[in-house]
């Protein structure tokens, strides 16, 4: 079951790399924390599912809550299908025209269309990708129209590429290939690239982490086979999650036993992308890491 609540940021206070994190929500079994995000009472949270579809809330009909509380169950809060998972969650100021969504599946798949397109979501969702059977969507980012995308995969492949490679389409429009997969690969998370200043974080199920120079990603046409973005081992675990950091950024690590662990990016030395990386948090018997996520202190 997943549930949703409303936050102070400094609820989760900031620890040096390497340790255990602390309790961030107090779950139910199965329950894991997965997205952390501020927001204004007025914005526009809109939330994307695994089958496709998206769903908005005003930022006032979250329940606020301590970091400890359970929080509510989305299924109260949203009227999600059967088996409907959220996959993606991002809040909006306010629907400018001349930005966009961009939108990616586990199958490597990508797909833009206005963000224009969602400002009017009916209370019991719309579709916002056509997907083929078996296939889910993994993420959603606003970008501007001038930016890049950058995909990861859960064996460690990695690809940049233009965002203007990925022509603008309807809302139901199914996309176009981002990423070509290895048979049993799946794409585990996307981000944009703004600027060439940044670093690609990536982090591991087993807590171990790396930041690379996103010069180190040298753009190429989508669909193509990528680059070896991480040198995985036993040791490592498959890749949980990338995104793209700064120097001056902290970032969030969440484990499915409930547990975040908040870090400065700057602890981070600078690593090739061959290089297999850090302990970035210590976990407990059974736990992993599941997501990340970045912020600004």
């Amino acid at each position: 079951m997943e549930d949703s609540k409303q936050q102070m940021p400094d609820n989760v206070p900031k620890n040096n790399r390497g340790r255990y994190g602390i309790r961030g929500t107090s779950n139910r079994s199965g329950d894991f924390n997965r997205y952390l995000f501020l927001a204004k009472t007025h914005d526009y949270i809109l939330f994307f599912t695994n089958n496709g579809r998206a769903y908005m809330l005003r930022g006032y009909q979250i329940p606020e809550a301590g970091r400890q509380a359970k929080g509510s169950a989305v299924v109260n809060l949203l009227p999600l299908r059967s088996e409907e998972k959220i996959t993606a969650v991002i809040n909006v100021h306010d629907f400018e025209d001349t930005k966009y969504l961009v939108m990616a599946t586990d199958r490597g798949m990508v797909k833009r269309c206005r963000l224009a397109e969602f400002s009017s979501v009916r209370k019991n969702g719309i579709k916002a990708v056509t997907l083929h059977d078996g296939e889910e969507l993994i993420g959603v980012k606003i970008t501007e129209g001038n930016n890049s995308i950058l995909l990861g995969t859960r064996d460690g492949m990695a690809i940049h590429f233009d965002e203007k490679d990925v022509s603008c389409m309807s809302r139901k429009a199914h996309g176009v290939a981002g990423i070509d997969l290895h048979e049993e690969d799946r794409v585990v998370a996307m981000d944009v690239v703004r600027d060439d200043a940044g670093y690609v974080l990536s982090v591991t199920e087993n807590g171990i982490g790396k930041r690379t120079a996103v010069c180190e990603f040298k753009k190429q046409k989508r669909a193509g086979r990528g680059r070896i973005g991480y040198k995985l081992t036993a040791k490592t675990g498959s890749v949980a999650g990338l995104c793209i950091v700064h120097a001056d950024d902290e970032v969030f690590l969440f484990t499915a036993k409930g547990y975040v662990l908040c870090v400065d990016v700057d602890e981070l030395r600078t690593l090739h992308r061959a290089a297999k990386g850090v302990i970035m948090m210590r976990l407990r018997e059974g736990d992993k890491v599941t997501a990340i996520w970045k912020g600004r202190p």
